[in-house]
């Protein structure tokens, strides 16, 4: 099985080299001669390519990600091997197994080294049943053994299925750091040989049962190969070893989600169930259970986005500002996901998006490595989320959507001064002031009456409530700030309750209308600054008070956050 691409024993020699002439003639893809079948389920990380019409050999390292040569996306490699980064240019699958476990998915991104013959293959949803191929940090040396498998050409088949693998000896190796190239020769078998449709397939070390990647079949004399009669023996290999950590980069970038970035506003709806992720009757307790519940986009299913590592995230919901977690750090399976409050350093509170099937992910929790999921694989209304083994099952997996971005960046705290103008088309220059302590807004103009821009010229303070959100005081009246108090916009004097801290916070998110921002209640999540009738009120769209119509409510709740009129 293994045959390369044939390649003049010129450009061969060259390759053996490991200069960076080996991106310019990687002979055809090839497969195994004087190689064996590998034996059911083993080495199942070994995948059989197909690009346009050629086919190549590769190896699963991730459940996303497969390596295999970058020569295998090149027409004619002797014209040098220039793969565009981004999608293939030519439909591609990666298959592995036989029979009926065979498994096909497409690829959706190539990523290609440029100083050797070696690529990475995104594949569109991941292959969670086949364990992936370690990373090989030490460099090979002369006279060690490694394996190495295809689904090349053989001796006597055009196309095996089975893989077919073979043991090879390490001729010579480069010290180099930069080395970019290995050649090999065959061992459990002198003849054996790589050939036509195993160019990319893993060249392994095994020891102790462990097996790790060191490098990817490149280029091969091809001899004993079906159709072949060179007399030359032996391979090429790319090196993988020394460039494990551009290999991981991409396996770690290519995990995070589109759009999930910090301060993100996401909610997550169950593939299984179609219900979203919710606190049961949005409650602000501690421990409080979370359940599925019918998708709603109120406040109780939306939780903010806090990076605390690479791929690392908790969630916090916008409801209580209480981070999603499992219950007391349980670890057994059925544990309750809850809510508590927030803390960077607690892993139970931490969650990785795994990426699933059909652009959907699995919320992984740092501490417990278990995934969430609705209790005995439910799928009824109020069904409690617990703690699971992965089963990559589709009560397991979510659909997450970006339906807002929190805003933390309004002012610089040491200059918070600043004026709110409404957002919405026909009411040029009208702002939010102050009145006879209420919220109205107002034509204010470089002409207008000095006091009227006081009026309307705030500071933007850390939130009393809550320092991630925001007050809103008047410049010009000491220590009263902008509350609601049922419903309507007050300029009320901090007495310095809690419950005046609480009606006076104000968390900021990108605008609703999708210009500015909006202001929602820290206290009464769902109700957000609004302008009515030149008031201001604390509205609900499309509740049940006159100021809560939905008619225009995305727009009449965004504001500019503008330099202030008082200078």
């Amino acid at each position: 099985m293994f045959m390369n691409r044939s390649l003049p024993v010129s450009v061969i020699g060259v390759l053996a080299a490991g200069t960076a002439a080996v991106l310019l003639a990687p002979a055809s893809a090839q497969a195994l001669s004087n190689g064996s079948p590998t034996a059911n389920g083993a080495y199942s990380f070994t995948a059989r390519l197909q690009i346009g019409g050629r086919a190549c050999s590769g190896a699963l390292v991730d459940p996303q990600w497969v390596v295999t040569a970058a020569s295998c996306f090149v027409a004619d490699p002797a014209q040098g091997i220039q793969v565009p980064p981004g999608a293939p240019q030519e439909p591609t699958t990666v298959t592995f197994g036989t029979g009926a476990s065979q498994l096909t998915v497409e690829a959706s991104e190539v990523a290609a080294r440029q100083d050797r013959d070696l690529a990475m293959v995104k594949l569109a949803n991941p292959v969670n049943t086949i364990s992936p191929l370690a990373l090989s940090t030490t460099a090979p040396k002369a006279g060690d053994k490694l394996r190495v498998s295809g689904y090349g050409r053989t001796r006597d088949q055009w196309r095996p299925d089975p893989a077919h693998t073979a043991v090879f000896t390490v001729d010579s190796v480069d010290s180099a750091a930069t080395s970019t190239s290995l050649p090999i020769s065959g061992s459990s078998s002198p003849d054996a040989s790589t050939c036509q449709g195993d160019s990319g397939g893993p060249a392994f070390r095994e020891t102790d049962g462990r097996v790790e990647l060191v490098a990817v079949n490149s280029t091969s004399y091809e001899f004993g190969c079906m159709g072949e009669t060179g007399t030359r023996k032996g391979a090429v290999e790319a090196r993988a070893d020394n460039v494990t950590a551009w290999i991981t980069e991409r396996i770690v970038n290519g995990r995070a989600i589109p759009g999930i970035v910090p301060g993100a506003i996401v909610d997550f709806r169950g593939v299984h169930s179609g219900r979203c992720l919710d606190v049961y009757f949005a409650s602000w307790e501690n421990d409080a259970r979370t359940v599925i519940a019918n998708c709603h986009g109120r406040a109780n299913q939306q939780w903010e986005v806090i990076e605390r590592a690479q791929n690392v995230y908790s969630l916090k919901s916008l409801n209580a500002k209480k981070c999603l977690e499992v219950t007391g750090a349980a670890t057994h399976d059925g544990a309750p996901i809850g809510q508590f409050d927030c803390r960077a350093d607690l892993t139970r509170q931490q969650w990785e998006l795994v990426p699933a099937k059909d652009n959907t992910v699995e919320l992984r929790n740092k501490a417990t490595g278990k995934v969430i999921q609705p209790t005995g694989a439910g799928a009824g209304e109020g069904t409690v989320l617990v703690q699971a083994e992965n089963r990559h099952t589709s009560d397991q997996q979510w659909s997450v959507r970006v339906v807002g971005k929190a805003r933390h960046d309004l002012v610089n705290p040491a200059d918070p001064n600043r004026s709110l103008r409404v957002t919405n088309d026909g009411l040029a220059n009208h702002y939010a002031r102050h009145a006879n302590g209420l919220g109205w807004i107002e034509v204010i103009n470089e002409n207008s009456p000095e006091l009227n821009k006081a009026d309307a010229t705030w500071r933007i303070l850390p939130g009393l409530a809550d320092g991630s959100c925001y007050s809103i005081a008047a410049v010009n009246v000491p220590n009263a700030y902008l509350r609601h108090a049922q419903g309507r916009i007050r300029l009320d004097n901090n007495d310095g309750s809690a419950l005046l801290a609480a009606d006076a916070t104000w968390c900021a998110r990108d605008g609703l209308s999708g210009r500015g921002v909006s202001l929602e209640s820290w206290n009464l999540p769902d109700r957000f600054i609004r302008h009515a009738q030149g008031q201001l009120w604390s509205a609900q769209n499309g509740g049940g008070q006159w100021w809560e119509n939905p008619e225009s409510f995305a727009a009449d709740t965004s504001w500019e956050v503008v330099a202030p009129l008082k200078k």
